[in-house]
This record gives structure tokens, sequence and C-alpha cells, in this order.
């Protein structure tokens, strides 16, 4: 059985956000220097031009920076144990 919550883009970009500085300054995130794809990924992820585009906007889908972010995203996402959850069976 898988369990999934449905989110968009910018509320989890914003858990990742909170993991790596929280409102008193700690950093919850730990990143294994083994995980050099991700490292790598957090340093190169970025939004498009900002005087071409509206505060808020997405961040840039590029095909090789967003995969690591995404899946990073989908794990605070449904890491919480909020019982708001789907289950489905394949």
């Amino acid at each position: 059985m898988t369990r999934f919550k449905r989110s968009g883009i910018l509320e989890g970009i914003e858990l990742i956000r909170r993991a790596i500085r929280s409102g008193d300054g700690r950093s919850s995130l730990v990143i294994s220097p083994r995980c050099q794809r991700l490292i790598e990924a957090m340093q190169c992820y970025h939004y498009p031009d900002s005087r071409r585009t509206a505060p808020g906007e997405l961040p840039l889908k590029d095909g090789v920076y967003d995969h690591p972010i995404d899946a990073l995203r989908y794990f605070f996402v449904n890491y919480s144990h909020n019982p708001k959850t789907a289950s489905r069976r394949y």
C-alpha cells in the first residue's frame, strides 16, 4: 500500500526552508557528504530571472537540479504524521 499527501511546490519548498533554518536559527537538515548530487542540487537550485517574473514565482525546472530537490520536497511533505493522507493499492 502506498500513502501520499497532495501538496503544492511552494508548500514543499517552505518545508525544506524550515528544515534548513528554523525561526531560532537552528538547522534540522543534515545531508551526508556522500549525497553529492543532492548537495550540488541544493547549491544550484534557483529561480528564473527576477527582472522578468513576479514575486513568489516557482523555481526553475531545469531537468537536472530540480529532481533531487523534488525528492527532498516529497519526503518533507509526507514525513509528518498527518492523518489526511490517501491510500491506494497498485
